[in-house]
C-alpha cells in the first residue's frame, strides 16, 4: 500500500510516483465551478493514459478502465475521518488521502 503524496495548499500540481514498478505522472487539478478535484494519469514521456477522472471518497478510480498501460493495482481514496463527505478543496491530503493497493495488497484483502 502506498499513499500517494499531495501538495497542500495548491489547486493544480503533478507528482511522479512508482506503482508496481513503474513511474507515472499524477496530476491534480481543483475545479472551482465542480468543486471537485480530478485526476489524469500519464506515463513518463507525457502520454496521457486517463483525464479527467473526478477524485470520490470511498470509489475505485482505476477499475472501470480497462488498459493495460495503467497501473495494475487500484486506486482508492479514504476518508480518515470517515464521514464520507465530498472532497473540498482542502481537504486532499488532510482529511482523505489517496491510497494505491497493487496487485498483492488487493489479493491479501480478498483471502
Amino acid at each position: 500500500m502506498i499513499i500517494l503524496p499531495i501538495v497542500r495548499n495548491s489547486t493544480s500540481f503533478i507528482t511522479d510516483v512508482v506503482l508496481s514498478n513503474k513511474v507515472y505522472k499524477l496530476k491534480y487539478v481543483y475545479n472551482v465551478r465542480d468543486a471537485a478535484w480530478f485526476l489524469s494519469i500519464s506515463k513518463q514521456d507525457d502520454t496521457a493514459l486517463l483525464n479527467g477522472v473526478k477524485i470520490v471518497v470511498s470509489w475505485e478510480l482505476l477499475s472501470k478502465f480497462k488498459d493495460e498501460e495503467l497501473p495494475p493495482g487500484e486506486l482508492f481514496v479514504l476518508d480518515k475521518t470517515g464521514t464520507g463527505l465530498p472532497i473540498e478543496k482542502n481537504d486532499l491530503g488532510a482529511r482523505v488521502e489517496l491510497i494505491y493497493l497493487n496487485e498483492s495488497d488487493i489479493e491479501s484483502l480478498s483471502a
